[in-house]
């Protein structure tokens, strides 16, 4: 995927589970910056299965 594209949208389902293999992503809640996530980390093991709305959203930062 490339630089920009979201893994996961505040508020709406993922209804998948990610594994970030290489690269970075920002997390963001009500637009302001939490964190950051590296590579060999999990995305929407909170939500996947209970098919809840994202907690926060997920953006790549760079080509993964």
């Amino acid at each position: 995927m490339e630089a920009g594209d979201k893994l996961a949208t505040e508020g709406v389902p993922i209804g998948r589970l990610f594994f970030l293999a290489s690269g970075k992503a920002e997390v963001t809640l009500a637009g302001n910056h939490l964190a950051e996530i590296e590579a060999l980390s999990y995305i929407g093991e909170q939500t996947c299965l209970s098919g809840e709305p994202a907690s926060a959203t997920v953006r790549l930062l760079e080509a993964s």
